[in-house]
């Protein structure tokens, strides 16, 4: 059982580290944008998103082991964002996994998803909200993961861990890799199962 939990864990913050997968319907937690008539600025753009680093947790010493694993693993991923007339986003990443999301007056952006997985009684649900401020480049994005674990895993609670990435506007950089991480059809499933 320990070992489908990590299984699961490392398919899932893998996923999440870089962005890719689940995110974006309108279950995701997002909270509406601004309101209309405010003046934000045109973030479209795309967004290299690199140099993952675990910076904080409360997590135990087995989720940010799968995380750091997830890490590890990820390539260099690049963001497509577009802006509607307002301070609507779409974001589609180096997988084609489209994110919906919110950029206020400042440039910061924030979107948010949920994974969430059972297998022999344990559910792993992971949430997270990605944030940047696309308007200086490069900058920090900060993906911070809330990790719930219940039933019959390894971890039963729920903890926090943040994951800090540099974030590059492509138009003001040199190319690179847009390589990406290939998600697997067991997101979770690495939490499951080590």
């Amino acid at each position: 059982m320990t070992r489908s939990i990590y299984r699961i864990g490392a398919a899932a913050m893998l996923l999440l580290a870089v962005g890719c997968g689940g995110g974006g319907n309108d279950n995701s937690g997002n909270e509406p944008c601004p309101a209309a008539g405010l003046e934000v600025p045109d973030v479209s753009g795309d967004y290299l998103v690199n140099e993952l680093n675990l910076s904080s947790s409360d997590c135990p010493d087995l989720v940010d082991d799968v995380i750091n694993d997830a890490i590890d693993a990820a390539d260099d991923c690049v963001f497509t964002v577009s802006q509607e007339a307002d301070a609507r986003i779409t974001a589609v990443d180096c997988e084609d996994n489209v994110y919906q999301g919110c950029v206020d007056e400042a440039g910061n952006v924030v979107v948010s998803g949920s994974e969430r997985d059972s297998d022999l009684g344990c559910t792993v649900e992971v949430n997270a909200e990605l944030a940047a401020s696309l308007t200086s480049s490069p900058s920090t994005g900060t993906l911070t993961l809330g990790v719930d674990g219940s039933g019959t895993c390894a971890f039963v609670g729920e903890c926090v861990a943040v994951v800090d990435a540099t974030v590059t506007d492509q138009a003001a950089a040199p190319p690179q890799s847009a390589a990406g991480v290939a998600p697997s059809s067991a997101t979770l499933r690495a939490l499951l199962r080590p």
